[in-house]
């Protein structure tokens, strides 16, 4: 659960620094 939850915040700030709305998807396919 930790390494899932630690990916995702290393995307949510990939995701800030792109600013990519879109994006936002990618992380609930990916969990």
């Amino acid at each position: 659960m930790r390494f899932v939850y630690n990916q995702t915040l290393a995307i949510e700030k990939m995701l800030m620094k792109k600013k990519k709305s879109l994006s936002v998807k990618q992380i609930v396919i990916i969990i």
